[in-house]
């Protein structure tokens, strides 16, 4: 089935995640790409991986995500803004761990394997800065977001797609 809307849907995001410096990708999962300073965002939720990100961001920044779609993004922006903090040769070691869990990860493992992941130094820099993003800047955030959701909802009636 061929989505309609995709070229709209993501210039949208383009306009939301200006102010950061990045442009955006729809794809089938959220990631950071540093060489065209894209940040990929999906349609599709993952309720496991995202309940077990929930807890690690409750257990370490004792935050309760109110929005765990916009924190991922955020997750992703905060990629962008904390590279910078890492020399290349341990940005290096890091892509050989995340491929290493990749690897190992299946349904007896799994949520071991996200916690390690999650505290893997550049993801636990970029889930810090999207923490504090969005403590420091809720209202007004939120207030865009909440723009950016009607572009989804117009997206999902599109595609006869249900919204939750």
């Amino acid at each position: 089935m061929k989505l309609k809307g995709t070229k709209k849907l993501t210039a949208q995001m383009d306009s939301f995640l200006r102010p950061f410096g990045v442009k955006s990708l729809l794809g089938k999962d959220f990631a950071y790409y540093p060489v065209t300073e894209q940040v990929q965002f999906t349609i599709v939720m993952e309720e496991r991986a995202d309940r077990i990100f929930a807890q690690f961001i409750a257990e370490t920044f004792q935050y309760k995500v109110k929005d765990m779609f916009l924190l991922s993004l955020l997750h992703e922006v905060g990629h962008h803004l904390t590279l910078e903090d890492f020399e290349d040769d341990e940005l290096d070691r890091e892509w050989k761990h995340k491929s290493k869990i990749e690897w190992e990860i299946d349904d007896t493992n799994y949520d071991e394997k996200l916690m390690e992941y999650f505290n893997l130094p550049s993801e636990y820099a970029a889930t810090a800065w999207a923490v504090s993003y969005m403590r420091d800047h809720e209202k007004e955030l939120f207030r865009r977001w909440r723009v950016m959701l009607e572009h989804f909802r117009h997206f999902y009636n599109v595609n006869a797609v249900s919204w939750s």
